[in-house]
């Protein structure tokens, strides 16, 4: 029998530079969270703008993360993900270079850090929902713990790395080490082979979003797990996310008793091929689906403690 360890894990095509990319990607995020506040703080002197330049890093990317998930399922996950990398790379080195050239206006740092925003969901929710996707099935819960301890690494080195960097060398110089992260995930990450199936609705990219919340709004489950932020893998993963009505009551019973893809199949009138990609396709989404939402947790209770002591 293989062994099912991590090392088997790594070894899986692809899944070791994913991992890498994903780590080091979350430890910029978590780093750029702080530096870009004290950046604020000490440049700028003002809570009130440290304040607004926390929404515009956060609630933008929150506003298009429907879209972006359309998009991630339309085109693909790699190439959106190095573009994201590669924009949150340029915009954190154009805040470091024009401030220290004191040529940074409190209007264009908004523009730039509000636009960079757009497109965080991207690789928050693209690199996640590619765990499934590359590793073995049977290797699910290795490669959540993984992912699990990837969250907890970032959240206990990026802040004080962050507030390190920009005691001993500076806020723009602290930014410029965040930059360089993300300009090393994105390397890392490049050429990368997107194993996932792309899918097409009939809808339109919004037309998809919009029927994606819908869908969110109205699964109990989702919203419970939205709610715990948690996103761990489940083996029986909720139903699909677009069905009708009675094929969802249908498939719910199935499901809740255990039964294997070709007793569902049975059940419901359908292939068991269809069972397998529906089941598939669901899981990598509930993989990524509170991934973007607890890294925003986290980043707005990091804000709001600085803050609170910058009164």
């Amino acid at each position: 029998m293989a062994t099912r360890g991590y090392a088997s894990l790594l070894r899986t095509p692809g899944f070791a530079r994913l991992y890498v990319s994903l780590l080091l990607g979350r430890l910029g995020g978590g780093m750029l969270a702080i530096a870009l506040i004290l950046f604020v703080l000490s440049r700028y002197h003002s809570p009130q703008l440290a304040g607004v330049t926390a929404f515009l890093a956060i609630f933008p990317g929150l506003v298009v993360s429907p879209i972006a998930g359309a998009l991630l399922d339309r085109r693909g996950r790699v190439r959106f993900i190095t573009l994201d990398y590669l924009v949150a790379t340029v915009a954190v080195l154009l805040i470091a270079g024009l401030s220290a050239r004191q040529a940074l206006p409190e209007p264009l740092l908004l523009v730039i850090v509000g636009v960079s925003s757009l497109t965080t969901p991207l690789s928050n929710t693209g690199l996640r929902s590619l765990f499934p996707i590359v590793a073995p099935r049977e290797l699910w819960e290795r490669a959540n713990a993984l992912d699990s301890s990837g969250y907890l690494v970032a959240s206990l080195v990026g802040a004080p790395l962050a507030g390190g960097l920009v005691g001993l060398l500076g806020p723009e110089w602290a930014l410029a080490c965040t930059g360089g992260l993300f300009a090393i995930s994105a390397l890392v990450i490049f050429g990368l082979h997107d194993p996932s199936q792309r899918s097409s609705t009939g809808l339109s990219i919004l037309g998809d979003a919009w029927s994606g919340l819908v869908y969110v709004a109205r699964n109990a489950s989702l919203r419970g797990r939205g709610r715990s932020a948690r996103g761990d893998v489940d083996e029986s993963p909720p139903l699909p996310r677009r069905s009708d009505p009675v094929e969802r009551d249908r498939g719910l019973r199935p499901r809740r008793d255990g039964m294997l893809n070709k007793q569902v199949a049975s059940a419901l009138g359908i292939g068991e091929k269809t069972v397998k990609v529906h089941r598939a396709r669901i899981t990598e989404k509930m993989w990524a689906g509170s991934s973007h939402l607890a890294d925003i947790q986290r980043r707005t209770l990091r804000v709001v403690g600085i803050l609170a002591l910058n009164p």
